[in-house]
Order: structure tokens, then C-alpha cells, then sequence
């Protein structure tokens, strides 16, 4: 997905306003340039969490590093290397990497692997912060806690096998919008969390405790960050309407913008029901059934709240609105 004439003019002038942290001895002249040009290409792979380097007010050091890193991975033309005074991790592929003392050679990280789509990170090692409930910020101080992360790995991993080898089409279109999965902390509820950011694209958090369980997260959480790129071009609903609505995902009334993405997301989650039951991936068929049902229902909702105040979306609102529509109507097939 392109980006819009805003979204790289916003990422230019953060770009030229950045400056790597000092202590790598950088060229910072070469990797802004880099940058820029990767910019004004719409290049896919800035659409990720690391970018949100540029975006901070304060340098972080690790930060700085796995951008000028994942620069490195991606571009041919930029080939530095970086002063390591102290040992340091960085992302590369899909992996924490270890970095001595040293110059390093950012272009020779790429043997340990480019690949970054849909790549767990229990530690949040790819964007040089703690999540907050993830494991990074709540480590196991158990037995039991290890087993439990031991058991949400195993079926994050799964989720992801079955999408590559049972549903491509769907890891596809995943793949375009997810790149980092970070596993937040167990915990004692029926209810999962998951969520994502515009100032991390690409990356999604969420409770592991299913199979299916992850697979909902990420289509839920890919379908937002896909908005979240459409309204870096324009925004999706008239500023100036202020409203609030009942949702038909929170307990609290929320602005139009907020109905829909929920429908955006409700209408992809019905799809992904549909798919699990039409190509038999779990044996539980009625209560997915059921789940499909009352999914669609409240995405129907939506809809009917989002048809009575359609005056009130943008012309890319509209657009978003009827495409959504259909994706609704495919999950009733």
C-alpha cells in the first residue's frame, strides 16, 4: 500500500529534524539521505515500529541503532558503520542480534536474515521499549509464569503456522500491515487484550492463549493499522464533528472515527470466522459458528449507526465505509 503525498512530507521533515544518537559516530548525512529517498518512494519497509525513532523527541541510543540497522537491511546505497562502545542488541530478520564492542559493519547483519513480517518478539527487542503488560515489563518470576510463556509462545507459533500453511491468503494480507508481535503478560481473565498504535506501525500486541484466539487479535489489530495508514493521506471523518455514538466493542460512547474502525475491524474478524469455518481449521464448529453470528451482528451495528451519520464522514471515509461493506457481506456467503 503506497503512502500519500502527507505521509511523506510529514516523514521528510521528521527526517531532517532527527539526528542519530552521537556515541555511534554515524553518518548521519548518508543515513538521512537514505531515508528521504526510501521516503519519497513510498517504500513499504518504513512501515514499521522502528521508524518511530524519528518521531522522538528524545534520542534513545538502541533505538537510533535499529533504525540505522533496519536502513542498512534495506537499502543498497546505505552502507556505514557504527562506533559500539558497549554491547548491544539489535533486530535483524526476525531475531535479536548481539553486537560487540567495536566498528560494526551494519551491512553485514544482514547474513543473520531480513525477513521482518509477522516476527514474534517476546521482549520487545525491535523497538528499544517496554511494552507496557507484555513480558518484557512483567518477566516470568515462576515456574508456573515460565510454563505460561512457554504455552503462549507455542500458540503464537501455531497461529502462525496454520495462517502459512492453511490460509496464505489472509497471511498476505497480514503481511502488508503486521511486521512485530509482542506477547503481552498472561492473565487471570475471559477477556483478551490486544492492540496497536499509530506512532508504532506494524506492530501488534496481544494475549497468546489460543490459537484462535491470536489469529482474531491480529486480523482486529491489522485491520486498524491499514486505517491508520489510509488516514495518514486524509482524514476519514469531519473534523469538526464531535459526537459521540454507542460502540458496539466498548462500554463507552465513542467518536465516529472510533464506530469505524470497529466496523473496519468487526467486518475483517466475520471474515476470518467465515474462512476458519469454511476450510475446517478448528474442530469447536458451533461455538465458531455462534462467535461468526454475534460478530456480524455487531458489526451490523455499526453500520447502522455509520449509515445515519454518513454526512458527517469524508469522501475517503465513504470509500472505506462501502469496501467495508462488502467485506461484511463476503463473511455472509
Amino acid at each position: 500500500m503506497p503512502y500519500g503525498a502527507k505521509y511523506t512530507r510529514l516523514l521528510i521533515s521528521h527526517i531532517d529534524r532527527w539526528v542519530a544518537h552521537p556515541s555511534f559516530a554515524l553518518d548521519n548525512s548518508l543515513l538521512k539521505q537514505s531515508l528521504k529517498q526510501a521516503a519519497n518512494d513510498g517504500a513499504n519497509w518504513l512501515w514499521h515500529p522502528c521508524i518511530s525513532a524519528i518521531f522522538t523527541e528524545v534520542s534513545a541510543p538502541q533505538r537510533d541503532l535499529q533504525l540505522a540497522v533496519w536502513v542498512a537491511i534495506n537499502c543498497a546505497d546505505y552502507d556505514d558503520r557504527a562506533l559500539i562502545v558497549e554491547p548491544m542488541q539489535v533486530w535483524v530478520g526476525s531475531k535479536a542480534v548481539n553486537i560487540e564492542r567495536g566498528n560494526a559493519v551494519l551491512k553485514e547483519l544482514t547474513k543473520y536474515g531480513t525477513q521482518n513480517i509477522l516476527s514474534p518478539d517476546v521482549w520487545c527487542e525491535s523497538i528499544g521499549e517496554e511494552i507496557e503488560s507484555s513480558w518484557a515489563s512483567q518477566p516470568p518470576t515462576s515456574m508456573s509464569e515460565q510454563k505460561q510463556l512457554q504455552a503462549d509462545l507455542l500458540h503464537l507459533v501455531r497461529a502462525l503456522d496454520l495462517l502459512h500453511t492453511k490460509h496464505q491468503k489472509c497471511a498476505r494480507w497480514l503481511s502488508e500491515a503486521v511486521r512485530i508481535i509482542i506477547p503481552l503478560h498472561a492473565q487471570d481473565s475471559e477477556s483478551f487484550r490486544s492492540g496497536s498504535s499509530p506512532r508504532l506501525p506494524g506492530l501488534v500486541e496481544c494475549d497468546c492463549q489460543s490459537e484462535l484466539q491470536v489469529l482474531e487479535a491480529l486480523v482486529h489489530e491489522a485491520a486498524h493499522l491499514y486505517l491508520y495508514r489510509y488516514e495518514l493521506a486524509s482524514p476519514l471523518v469531519d473534523p469538526a464533528h464531535d459526537r459521540r455514538y454507542e460502540s458496539p466493542l466498548r462500554s463507552e460512547p465513542r467518536p465516529l472515527r472510533g464506530i469505524l474502525l470497529a466496523y473496519h475491524a468487526l467486518a475483517f474478524i466475520a471474515c476470518l470466522y467465515r474462512d476458519v469455518l469454511d476450510l475446517g481449521l478448528f474442530s469447536k464448529h458451533k461455538i465458531i459458528s455462534d462467535e461468526h453470528e454475534q460478530i456480524v451482528l455487531l458489526a451490523l451495528e455499526a453500520e447502522r449507526t455509520l449509515l445515519s451519520q454518513s454526512i458527517a464522514l469524508t469522501s475517503l471515509g465513504i470509500k472505506i465505509f462501502e469496501s467495508t461493506s462488502y467485506v461484511l457481506k463476503y463473511s455472509l456467503r
